[in-house]
């Protein structure tokens, strides 16, 4: 519980004092408390700083990125994942038995239009009411089309940007640069199609680390602060220049409406979803090891 931190961060520097070496229980304490409960660990800053070995910096706050709304867990109807990370008892964590709020959000599935890169279909990602995705509320029953191309995506090409237009529909924004369309590397179908419910975060799980997270933590997000796996990335809009807002990330081993296997990230990463309010414009970034 929050209110247990304060006593369990005075005891590990406590003990760090006591041995002047950092165990693995006293590291493990200082750096979930940095992520978790940064403002916790504020009386005890003079007395880290001395510590070479200790390095906070990937956990402190990205204050350069932009946030949409408090960060809400996404919640897969059962046995969705189950194949993928069947090794994972799904009690054994709380972020993946959060409350589901009414409603239920298309995701996954084929997607509307061609890339303009590859000239392949786009695919559906997920579709999410207006204020989720801009940061704006919009008219009762509007929703942003989020979709992406995959075989991009996965082959590399980099940042991928699409525009939206009224009807919340995604348009490729993704022409190669000498006007020629080039065949990708890979070749992927849809994810497979579901609906998902989206769930209230509690403040302990409002930030969550990709690498303490280690395949426990439910990392299927929308809003919030983003779980990077490398430096932070904020993409700009092709069409305004400005940066762009952070809306959602989804984690690795989504199941491919194929029966392929499940859907990595290039390789056990993450995908991170962007949209520009006035522009209406959506980008996807991809992180891995």
């Amino acid at each position: 519980a929050d209110e247990d931190w304060p006593g369990l961060i005075a005891l590990a520097v406590q003990r760090l004092q006591a041995s002047g070496s950092m165990s693995v229980a006293v590291r493990t304490v200082l750096e979930c408390a940095s992520y978790q409960q940064p403002q916790a660990l504020q009386p005890y800053a003079q007395q880290l700083q001395s510590q070479e070995d200790l390095d906070f910096e990937c956990f402190e706050p990205d204050v350069s990125t932009q946030y949409a709304q408090a960060a809400m867990h996404l919640i897969f109807p059962a046995r969705y994942l189950d194949h993928a990370i069947a090794w994972i008892p799904r009690h054994w964590h709380p972020s993946w038995n959060l409350q589901p709020q009414p409603g239920r959000w298309r995701f996954g599935g084929a997607g509307q239009g061609d890339c303009r890169h590859c000239g392949g279909p786009l695919q559906h990602l997920i579709s999410l009411p207006k204020d989720k995705v801009y940061g704006q509320p919009g008219k009762e029953g509007e929703l942003v089309h989020l979709q992406l191309c995959l075989s991009c995506m996965e082959s590399g090409v980099g940042e991928l940007h699409y525009r939206h237009d009224e009807t919340g529909q995604a348009h490729c924004l993704n022409a190669a640069a000498d006007g020629q369309l080039q065949e990708p590397d890979w070749e992927y179908g849809p994810l497979r199609a579901t609906e998902v419910a989206l769930a209230e975060t509690p403040a302990r799980w409002q930030r969550q680390d990709w690498g303490q997270s280690n395949g426990r933590e439910n990392l299927y997000r929308v809003g919030g602060e983003p779980a990077w796996i490398q430096s932070p990335w904020q993409p700009l809009c092709t069409c305004c220049g400005q940066s762009m807002r952070f809306v959602l990330q989804l984690d690795s081993q989504i199941p491919q409406a194929d029966g392929a296997d499940a859907h990595y990230w290039g390789s056990g990463g993450m995908l991170y979803g962007f949209a520009c309010t006035p522009c209406a414009c959506s980008a996807f970034i991809t992180q891995y090891t």
